[in-house]
């Protein structure tokens, strides 16, 4: 894949905007001559470094991993604000074995002085070697002469100091190698930071929404804090370094990101709802001050209650759905939710079996402790046999429905079904009996076969 552009700087603003003026030819695979563009005395050319010399703890994996993770960190002053860790504990032990043998984590020791790296690379080798040594965490830092000069970067976005605008420059070149580093390590790269906590079994969720996509993309957001939770094909880091590079000192990177994907043809966010990840240290690393940094609204921890066999199936519904909470995240084995609205009275949900089966017990969980007014006022759990004539005389595929029992406060557990309904179920369905005077929000069904 090729595009084609050419960048005008509008320099009379403090938000400079870089515009599409004409369109010439870039290419993925050959990096273009570089030119010393604006007056500028750092050249945005890719800078050909040893990974191996910038690896200094862990190994690099000769498998390819399904996602590579780059987290740059850097140390703060005070005790209680340090996260990277407890970080990489959190992101280890929401996934299974056999998840954590496709993902890689990448840190950045980002900090200048190397009493603070070592500081760092000491800690996370006492509470990680293990995972160190199979190449699960990789431990990288910067040459120095991979950095441009930063001792007079200039003043924006009200900066009074210049500590404040080198901070922002430094970070832009900090994530530009942990692109160039990434990108041969992994399928796909996410950007995440030193100080989030994640959802269960994220790493399922993430390939499921891969998987969801119709129409071709540049980056997909899993949590709705800038560039934080933004994954990218591996294949686009290589240009995406090289843009970073180029606007370092014009715009921070998150932002400069945002305008990458808009030349690719992508002007908005593509998000995963409910968020994957989620901010919890209080402390930027922006001169060591505290504040209260962004959270994502949308993330929730949403908990799978039981462990259902839950076959494969189809998921319809009569009822409208919000975006991004679609009908069959209730069903789904990875944690998340559906969400609806205008719920009428005999409006259904309905799970249709690729292949009947006995059925011993079904479970139904609605709304959660962020929306409790969501959960269902009145509903029924239904099951039919497969009408086996229903193609050649133009029925419906099941009709003839079982009554299992009501839902109360908007949950049931239903156990022995098997004595209930003597015959193989194709169709399970929940059906509206009251007014629903709220959205509805099912957060888990779970279905098991009798064995």
């Amino acid at each position: 894949m090729a595009f084609y552009c050419k960048f005008k700087l509008l320099k009379e603003r403090d938000d400079v905007l870089p515009i599409v003026e004409n369109f010439t030819r870039l290419s993925y695979k050959t990096p273009t001559p570089c030119k010393r563009n604006y007056n500028r005395g750092f050249c945005p050319e890719i800078v050909r470094f040893d990974h191996e010399k910038a690896l200094i703890a862990g190994k690099r994996r000769k498998k390819k991993a399904f996602l590579a993770v780059g987290i740059p960190t850097v140390l703060r002053l005070d005790a209680l604000a340090y996260y990277i860790s407890n970080t990489l504990l959190t992101l280890i032990n929401e996934l299974d074995e056999s998840s954590l043998k496709e993902i890689v984590f990448i840190v950045l020791l980002a900090d200048a002085p190397k009493s603070n790296r070592t500081y760092v690379l000491k800690d996370i080798s006492s509470h990680h070697y293990a995972r160190m040594a199979s190449g699960l965490i990789q431990i990288i830092e910067i040459p120095k002469n991979f950095y441009p000069p930063l001792n007079n970067p200039t003043l924006r976005y009200g900066d009074k100091y210049f500590v404040n605008a080198k901070w922002r420059t430094k970070q832009a070149i900090d994530y530009s190698f942990l692109f160039l580093y990434s990108m041969d390590q992994a399928q796909y790269y996410i950007q995440l930071e030193d100080d989030i906590s994640a959802a269960p079994q994220y790493l399922a969720s993430i390939k499921d929404f891969i998987k969801k996509q119709t129409q071709p993309w540049i980056s997909l957001a899993y949590s709705r804090m800038d560039i934080v939770g933004t994954l990218y094909k591996t294949s686009s880091l290589l240009r995406l370094a090289q843009f970073v590079m180029f606007f370092y000192d014009v715009q921070p990177v998150s932002k400069l990101y945002r305008f990458f994907n808009a030349i690719h043809f992508q002007r908005h966010s593509l998000p995963k709802l409910p968020s994957l990840f989620q901010h919890v240290g209080e402390k930027t690393s922006k001169l060591g001050f505290f504040q209260k940094l962004t959270v994502d609204r949308d993330f929730e921890i949403v908990k799978r209650k039981y462990k259902g066999d839950n076959p494969q199936a189809v998921i319809q519904t009569s009822m409208k759905t919000i975006d991004g909470y679609d009908a069959g995240m209730a069903y789904s084995i990875i944690p998340g939710y559906c969400w609806m609205k205008e719920v009428r009275i005999d409006d259904t949900y309905m799970i249709i079996f690729n292949q009947s089966h006995f059925l011993s017990r079904i479970a139904l969980e609605t709304a959660t402790a962020e929306h409790s007014d969501d959960f269902l006022r009145g509903g029924v759990i239904e099951v039919s046999p497969e009408n086996k004539d229903a193609a050649a005389k133009k029925k419906p595929l099941c009709s003839n429905y079982i009554n299992l029992g009501e839902t109360d406060y908007g949950r049931i557990d239903i156990q022995g079904v098997d004595k209930v309904a003597k015959f193989k179920i194709k169709c399970l369905r929940i059906r509206i009996t009251e007014h629903q005077t709220s959205w509805l929000l099912i957060r888990e069904i779970a279905v098991w076969t009798s064995k």
